[in-house]
């Protein structure tokens, strides 16, 4: 019991972690800040359940970044300022095999870029955790609000008017924190090409 309250709280720190990134940069601002991109982000994804074979699912990911500097400027982290933005994740997606299901929730992410995002060709990664809803009842979770951890590597290419493309792999484990037994998770790889618009 002492363990799963960890995990729990662990799952729930992380995604409040990044809430209060963003909350107090926008209060350091005086102000809510506007979302300074929007993205869109679509591709396969597939994963591995005991007996029933592949865990498939297409995802159509939005995307909505956020300034945050004035939090980095804050704590001193200066190289940090342009480089990591906070990004909320709603999606949905759909399930094709083993059954015709669906799945939605929401993400908080922080993304990092390697070099500035101003140059035509930059590599970033991505860390967030978020909450799911899957309709889909399988062997490895005896529930179906789950929580999902993501670790995504991506590129972001070139700049025509304030728009660009992006490919990304993510990594992303699906599980309930041990809330009920089955709990075994699901690993998923997802592949992903997206275009976003910087305003």
């Amino acid at each position: 019991m002492r363990q799963r309250n960890n995990l729990i709280g662990n799952k729930l720190l992380s995604i409040v972690f990044l809430a209060v990134i963003y909350l107090f940069g926008c209060l350091q601002q005086k102000t809510f800040s506007l979302p300074d991109e929007f993205q869109w982000f679509s591709g396969g994804a597939r994963g591995r359940l005991h007996g029933k074979g592949h865990y498939v699912f297409w995802p159509i990911y939005f995307c909505i970044s956020y300034n945050v500097d004035k939090f980095w400027q804050k704590i001193k982290l200066s190289w940090f300022e342009r480089r990591a933005v906070v990004d909320v994740e709603p999606f949905i997606a759909i399930v094709t095999r083993p059954n015709s299901n669906i799945e939605t929730g929401c993400s908080l992410f922080i993304k990092l870029f390697l070099l500035s995002p101003d140059k035509k060709i930059a590599p970033y990664v991505r860390l967030g955790s978020g909450l799911v809803y899957m309709s889909q009842h399988t062997r490895e979770q005896a529930t179906q609000f789950n929580f999902i951890d993501t670790l995504g590597l991506g590129i972001k290419i070139g700049k025509i008017k304030d728009s660009a493309v992006s490919l990304e792999y993510r990594f992303r484990h699906l599980s309930n924190c041990s809330i009920k037994k089955p709990n075994e998770g699901i690993d998923s790889h997802l592949v992903l090409l997206g275009v976003s618009r910087k305003f």
